[in-house]
């Protein structure tokens, strides 16, 4: 099953895995536009294990079972595009991948959904 979507913000709760629910692999393939550089901090939340994978450096590794919890990493961008990868896998119980960023400079837990403008989908 393929699926494009504006922000990476999936929820079993909403159906946005459906009609998986439970064992299964959710891979996210996208390029991220940023214009400024900087260090660029993800936040990723899973349930179950999930991994960020940003030009071919991993910046989360986040694996094992978990309900709903969040893990952070950090990696320093130019201006441009940039590979991004997300591997997500569900055991049993809820559904969720989210990955939000803190731009570079801001401070504190200023964490957002990353923007639809700066992502697109590879050509391939």
């Amino acid at each position: 099953m393929c699926k494009v979507v504006p922000v990476l913000d999936l929820s079993g709760e909403r159906g946005d895995f459906a009609p998986l629910k439970d064992q299964f692999l959710t891979e996210v393939t996208a390029v991220l536009t940023v214009d400024k550089a900087g260090e660029y901090t993800f936040r990723v939340t899973s349930d179950d294990g999930s991994r960020v994978i940003i030009d071919s450096r991993p910046v989360i590794d986040f694996d094992g079972l978990q309900g709903g919890t969040s893990a952070t990493g950090a990696v320093g961008l130019m201006p441009g595009e940039h590979t991004l990868r997300v591997v997500h896998f569900d055991n049993s119980g809820g559904e969720l991948l989210k990955l939000e960023w803190r731009m570079p400079g801001a401070e504190g837990d200023a964490f957002e959904s990353i923007p639809t403008r700066v992502l697109s989908v590879p050509p391939t």
